[in-house]
């Protein structure tokens, strides 16, 4: 005997009861509609997911209780039972590892699986919720649909027999050592364009469910002609054109300072004029001097307060310019950076919501590599794309060299490789010892760098990782869009180990 089930994830608004009421009973009545006597829905959809400790907020549960025994009522009438399945975060590459196991499962088992997560209007807080719907039987898919859709997502499937499984948690990814390069990766190349495609696409979504929902009159972003910014840009235009914002009411902000080179302020310039975002440029010296001046600093003195004062004065101008317009700060620094803490407290590390939170710094590169090969950004952005992935990474906070005027800070000379930074990290994450991860890594790094270097960057790594505890306290919300996120890993600011 075929049961018939209306799998839906609706679009259910974290925190707002009487509208997720609503919506559960339209799609109650979806289900009556096309015969269904079962209807599942992701968990939590009458609260939306993610209240945090309004979960314990005693009007909150009486809301909920009635939301309940409503929805229960009216289910019972339509005589259809209902079932919960889940409400998770969707990192990129996550569905489609679930997918592949649940089909292999069903094949082995003869057995039938449905899954159904909760929807993107749900809070953007640390994550996307990417509203997936997935059923199939013995091997074969019943009913699909895909992430990010903005539409409630609505599967009607018959299933043979009476024995399923709604799936309440995706089970999560290997969490055995994935020694290859770029772990946070996929194993097979051919799988990197779709995953690219994927972490853009959470970013992207993400940034623009919160412009919506603070109604942002502009987006304003520090652009500073590197790759964090140069994406980020990328990251804000996308989200932007999604939701009907013209690039001209992204406020793009170029502040040269100090240490700005020819070649990145080039860049910046170029990359806002082509991308159709409306600029203001600002040089910051004569601002940074004042301050200087006021907490008696001498100017031609390039240590930590030198630097620090640059990246919170920028800071400072995009914040009072955001609120000024009627605006929206967007973050642009990177998850390897907050691991390293390599970031100014007070400075570039704030920001109103950040995107790029959830990325490695060489994720970040392989997905504008992938941006510039799949001409998402046209030719024109692709040939400074390609200029701004071949300047060496820095700050541009100290001087600029005397002989030449170019850069005098290669971050990885302070830091070392991203490469070995970004396996480190995620393999600690992981809860690997330090002992283990330099096996791992000398294992992938073995033509690459000697034993006695992997040990260094590995020592700077993990003394750099908690002294930078209490930096990472203060992030901005964004999105974790790979796996595993460093955005829920909280390490007390005065850890000694």
């Amino acid at each position: 005997m075929a049961i018939r089930i209306a799998a839906i994830s609706p679009r259910c608004i974290t925190g707002d009861i009487r509208h997720n009421t609503e919506i559960i009973l339209t799609a109650a009545n979806e289900a009556a509609r096309v015969c269904a006597s079962v209807l599942i829905l992701p968990k939590d959809a009458v609260t939306g997911a993610d209240c945090g400790f309004l979960t314990i907020n005693r009007d909150f549960i009486r809301n909920r209780k009635n939301a309940e025994d409503a929805i229960a009522e009216r289910l019972k009438e339509l005589n259809i039972s209902v079932r919960y399945s889940t409400s998770e975060l969707s990192y990129a590459g996550k569905f489609m590892t679930l997918r592949r196991r649940l089909l292999n499962e069903s094949e082995q088992n003869e057995s039938a699986f449905i899954y159904v997560n909760a929807a993107p209007t749900n809070t953007v807080s640390r994550g996307v919720y990417g509203g997936e719907v997935f059923a199939c039987q013995g091997g074969k898919i019943l009913a699909e649909c895909g992430m990010l859709s903005w539409d409630n997502n609505v599967a009607i499937f018959d299933i043979e027999g009476d024995l399923y499984e709604v799936v309440n948690t995706s089970g999560g990814f290997d969490i055995e050592p994935a020694l290859r390069r770029n772990p946070y990766f996929p194993k097979d190349k051919k799988d990197y364009p779709a995953f690219c495609d994927e972490v853009t696409k959470l970013q992207y979504n993400a940034l623009a469910s919160r412009l919506g929902f603070v109604k942002a009159h502009t987006a304003v972003i520090n652009v500073s002609g590197g790759l964090d910014s140069a994406h980020a840009l990328l990251i804000t235009c996308l989200a932007a054109d999604s939701i009907g914002m013209k690039r001209s009411e992204i406020s793009a902000l170029i502040l040269p300072g100090f240490g700005t080179s020819a070649r990145t302020l080039n860049n910046a310039r170029r990359l806002c004029k082509i991308l159709g975002v409306a600029v203001d440029e600002i040089d910051i010296r004569d601002g940074c001097t004042t301050v200087f001046n006021n907490i008696k600093h001498d100017k031609t003195v390039d240590d930590l307060t030198f630097e620090n004062t640059q990246a919170r004065y920028r800071t400072m101008l995009a914040l009072n310019i955001a609120n000024k317009r009627g605006g929206f700060m967007v973050g642009t620094g990177n998850m390897s950076e907050a691991a390293l803490g390599f970031t100014t407290f007070g400075g570039d590390a704030l920001s109103m919501y950040n995107p790029n939170c959830g990325l490695t710094k060489t994720a970040m590169r392989e997905i504008v590599q992938y941006l510039i090969k799949s001409e998402t950004v046209g030719n024109g952005v692709s040939v400074i794309l390609e200029d701004i992935l071949n300047t060496p990474i820095s700050p541009e906070l100290r001087f600029p060299r005397l002989d030449c005027g170019d850069i005098s800070q290669v971050t990885e000379d302070i830091v070392g490789p991203y490469e070995l930074n970004d396996f480190f990290l995620y393999h600690h994450l992981l809860g690997y010892g330090m002992d283990e991860i330099e096996i791992f890594a000398k294992t992938v790094f073995v033509a690459d760098y000697l034993e006695e270097v992997i040990q260094h960057w590995l020592a700077s790594f993990t003394r750099r990782f908690y002294a930078a505890s209490f930096k990472r306290i203060m992030m901005p919300e964004g999105p974790a869009v790979l796996y595993p996120p460093l955005t829920d890993k909280f390490i007390p600011g005065d850890i000694k180990l």
